[in-house]
């Protein structure tokens, strides 16, 4: 638990920096050798695997992220993506507000209590089948393209854990 205090934390009006109010969306390219460092948030991202791999530090546990795999990452949870000197991963990155996040857990956990990973030490974690992995491509180019607003997310969202 030592590396959570000690990790930086990301805010959403700084990590935002464009001041987009519902949703930020990005593609990153991790190229061999390089350390995305120890983070936490105070939002909370999903994120996937399209091609290579990497190493995922996530509350002090060793995983690997590589082709296909999606992580649903709470606000509380601390992680860090490093790719190996011979190695490189592509992954499409989604962002959303805490307050979406804690209103998707109030309507949706007491349902489903691993929404999002619940009270689970590690983040909900899925290996996509070639169709979940094309419909996921798909909702998240549209989920870039779509109007900034809470209808868009929310639709994004209730698909994804649906």
């Amino acid at each position: 638990m030592a590396a959570r205090n000690r990790a930086p934390v990301l805010d959403w009006q700084k990590f935002t920096e464009r001041g987009e109010p519902v949703a930020h969306v990005v593609v990153h390219h991790l190229r061999p050798g390089f350390v995305q460092p120890m983070h936490a948030h105070r939002f909370a991202e999903v994120f996937w695997c399209q091609t290579g791999g990497c190493n995922h530090m996530v509350n002090g546990q060793s995983m690997r992220f590589s082709e296909g795999t999606l992580v649903m990452l709470r606000p509380s949870d601390t992680h860090e993506l490093r790719a190996g000197p011979d190695e490189e991963c592509v992954y499409s990155l989604g962002s959303f507000p805490r307050a979406v996040y804690d209103r998707m857990r109030r309507l949706y956990e007491p349902d489903d209590p691993g929404f999002w990973g619940g009270r689970d030490p590690m983040p909900r974690t899925l290996t996509l089948t070639p169709g979940q992995r094309e419909w996921f491509d798909a909702a998240f180019r549209g989920l870039a393209r779509a109007p900034q607003d809470r209808l868009a997310l929310d639709r994004f969202l209730l698909n994804l854990v649906y």
